[in-house]
């Protein structure tokens, strides 16, 4: 999450590097010595002013030592190989959601539908998609900035890397590439280094492609959404399967949860689509159905007939929803687990 982060050991080696005690450090750069030795020993920070003035006499950009407003990005998969689970509308809830805690959150579209960029009235323009982008970059040859394809939303720490419907062919454009599995990785680590956003919330297609191998060799946590129907519940071992062979080559790739979607407690198919899925997942280690769930609500397809967030169209609409709690809740426990991953 956001901070200002000193680089304490980099501030060490440099001295070390220069041959000089805390003590000359402090008589050639006059940051006084009280505070050259607390930020040393990690007990006190300090001003920029104080780290621009030991910056300037190692010769160094500030950044190497003092960053201001850093974010340790935390990328998020929201992955299912079956279509109607409500994988966009998940991405779409939870971006905003995490949004008003005052992260900031972008978007990516990578769905063949294009329905997030549609959720949030994207103008849609193959030159500001992730599909060009896709198509520009050559893994170690040419990587266009990324931001050059962001599109704000208009809502605030909110971006979103719009789709396009040329993406129905991503997985035979990106194999004719060199390097197939990493182009994605290419493009996207400059912008991940920049630590700007706080979390890169992926939408991914259906297919367990290519495109998605790509997804899955920057991802760290991958949020599965299930439909608490026998359909929607079958055939789960394959994606697992999909994404533990990608753990292989990414091993900060991780599982968050199995998140149940359409979740209408009064009828028992519910409550036997939810017996099939914790059988599903037997004998499967450190692999959670999570607590929260999205339940059954009209408040959902009307928000997105209005293009709108669901509680800022609950909201203009002055209307209970039990689907807003359970998103706010979302949001709240990633955050927590986040944060918590990040002490």
């Amino acid at each position: 999450m956001a901070e200002n982060k000193i680089f304490v050991e980099r501030i060490k080696e440099l001295r070390n590097e220069h041959g000089i005690s805390q003590q000359e450090l402090s008589d050639k750069s006059g940051v006084s010595i009280s505070i050259i030795k607390l930020v040393e020993a990690r007990r006190s920070g300090s001003t920029k002013e104080n780290f621009q003035k030991i910056a300037d006499y190692f010769k160094v950009p500030l950044k190497e030592i003092y960053w201001e407003d850093y974010r340790d990005s935390t990328i998020i998969s929201i992955t299912n190989s079956k279509g109607g689970c409500a994988k966009t509308t998940l991405v779409a809830n939870l971006s905003y959601e995490l949004s008003l805690l005052d992260k900031r959150v972008l978007m990516v579209d990578g769905d063949l539908q294009c329905n997030l960029s549609n959720s949030y009235r994207v103008e849609f323009d193959v030159n500001k998609s992730i599909y060009k982008a896709l198509m520009d970059t050559e893994v170690n040859q040419h990587c266009p900035d990324v931001t050059n394809y962001i599109i704000p939303t208009g809502y605030e720490n909110l971006d979103i890397l719009a789709g396009h419907y040329e993406m129905a062919t991503i997985d035979a454009d990106l194999s004719k590439k060199r390097r197939s599995e990493d182009v994605l990785k290419y493009l996207m680590q400059p912008l991940i280094d920049k630590h700007y956003y706080d979390f890169i919330i992926f939408d991914s297609n259906t297919t367990l492609g290519t495109f998605n191998e790509n997804i899955m060799t920057i991802t760290n946590e991958v949020i599965i959404p299930v439909e608490m129907s026998p359909f929607g519940v079958s055939g789960l071992y394959k994606l697992l399967t999909f994404i533990r062979l990608n753990m292989m080559q990414n091993p900060d790739l991780n599982i968050f949860g199995l998140f149940r979607t359409k979740v209408d407690n009064r009828y028992n198919m519910t409550k036997k689509a939810n017996i099939l899925l914790e059988k599903s997942i037997e004998g499967s280690s450190n692999l959670q159905i999570l607590d929260v769930f999205l339940s059954t609500d009209s408040n959902v397809s009307e928000s997105q007939l209005s293009r709108l967030p669901l509680s800022l169209y609950v909201k203009k609409a002055k209307k209970q929803s039990k689907a807003v709690e359970e998103m706010k809740k979302l949001a709240k426990e990633v955050l927590e687990y986040v944060e918590k991953q990040e002490e």
